[in-house]
Order: C-alpha cells, then structure tokens, then sequence
C-alpha cells in the first residue's frame, strides 16, 4: 500500500498534544486516515469523534435549525481547540461527515495534525494523487487565498469548507462568486435550488464546497 505522498510524510502527533486535546474535547483521540474509499492510509494526525453531537445520518432531512445548531456546536469545539493549540506547530479542522450546501457542512470529528500548512489539511482529509485531486484544490485555493486570505475550517471526501478573511462586495463579489462555481460547478444544483451567486456576507465570508 502506498504512504501518504506529503512532504510531512512519517511524521506524527506527539503525544503531549494528543493528552492535551483528550481534556478539552473530553473524549480519547484516535488515529486518522484520509478519506478515501476502500483504502486506509495513516496520515499521523489524530482524530476525535465528539459523542455529544448527534450524527447526521441523512442531514438532507434535518430540518435546518438542527443542521445550524451542529454547525455552531462544532465550530465552537473548533475554536477551543485551535485555542488551546495556538503556540503549537500544529494544525486543527473538521473532518466533514456531510456537505449541506455552500454556506454549511455537518460533522462530528476534529482532526488535528503535524503541520503548520493549512493546505495539507487538503491532503491529509483526502489524500494524495491518484487518489484525489488534492494538488488541483489547493492550487486553486492559494489563489484565492492570496487575494483574499482564506482559512481552511474543514475538509472531507471531495468536500473542502473555508473562510475569506476579506469578504469582497458589489461587482468584485460578484465576479469571485463566478470563479468559485467554475471552480466547484457540481454545487450549483445539488441542494435542490439553483446558485447562481454565492452571498459571502450570509455566512460572514464562509464558503463550503463539493465536487460530485
């Protein structure tokens, strides 16, 4: 079997980190592979599932005040996480179970991992070539981070949710609307209505995508 083709490849999370999230979530970590079917590839990140939350086993009918609340429920645990990890060399962000549209995703797992790329959590969640696209994601996602700076919250099987931490107005969000449905078009009629803008001040600049 092939080993995660990353340039961290060999690396794991020291344990002291390990102990130290297993206090805050309140649960025990356990060892994390990239989301790809029918194959396990050990990644050296840690993941833990939060027993509190309930598992979306088919979010398209939750009803959306539920789907909001899971959504803020493991943000809020994300944040305590990447708190408690600001002084190490180490990067946090959610495994996403589900992808709900362009303004949401569903998940119960938080994954933390020996990097301080934000981009490998692309090939950490999903894998390297040929197993995904991984390289062409994160091309594109540089991109638009260099113009507007992005934080990468979360990832999952063909499935990668970010922040822009300028959120673009009038004719410049416009036309950045455009190029993030070129990029991910499978979006634009999955959830059962037509996206033909995204509004990135609906979700303060988060934006989630998939690729069918």
């Amino acid at each position: 079997m092939p080993r995660l083709a990353i340039p961290l490849d060999g690396k794991s999370l020291p344990n002291s980190i390990v102990q130290k999230i297993n206090v805050v979530l309140g649960t025990a970590g356990q060892p994390h592979f990239a989301a790809i079917p029918h194959e396990r590839l050990a990644t050296g990140c840690v993941v833990w599932e939060l027993q509190t939350l309930p598992t979306p086993t088919d979010p398209g009918q939750m009803p959306v005040d539920i789907q909001t609340m899971l959504a803020r429920d493991i943000d809020a645990e994300l944040a305590k996480v990447r708190g408690a990890l600001a002084n190490e060399e180490v990067i946090a962000y959610k495994s996403i179970d589900h992808w709900l549209g362009v303004y949401q995703t569903a998940s119960r797992k938080i994954v933390v991992c020996p990097s301080t790329n934000q981009f490998d959590i692309i090939r950490f969640e999903q894998g390297p070539s040929p197993y995904s696209d991984s390289e062409y994601l994160i091309a594109k996602l540089k991109e638009y981070d260099a113009e507007y700076g992005i934080d990468i919250t979360g990832a999952g099987y063909q499935v990668v949710e970010f922040s822009l931490k300028r959120i673009p107005i009038d004719q410049e969000a416009g036309k950045l609307s455009h190029r993030i449905l070129d990029f991910a078009p499978d979006v634009v009629y999955e959830t059962g209505e037509e996206i033909k803008l995204i509004d990135f001040s609906r979700s303060d600049g988060r934006v989630a995508l998939w690729w069918d």
